[in-house]
């Protein structure tokens, strides 16, 4: 059983005029009990 299911996940980036790809394609599940954090998301230590 899955709480967060997603699939074929995209992101990309524009610098200027190149695009840079950061998720292509990408799965993303996540199980009733767990925790997912998003890396990059607040400030650093």
């Amino acid at each position: 059983m899955k709480l967060i299911e997603h699939h074929d996940i995209h992101k990309i980036y524009s610098m200027g005029d190149i695009d840079v790809p950061a998720l292509n394609g990408v799965p993303l599940s996540i199980a009733p009990g767990k925790c997912a954090v998003p890396a990059g998301a607040g400030a650093s230590a």
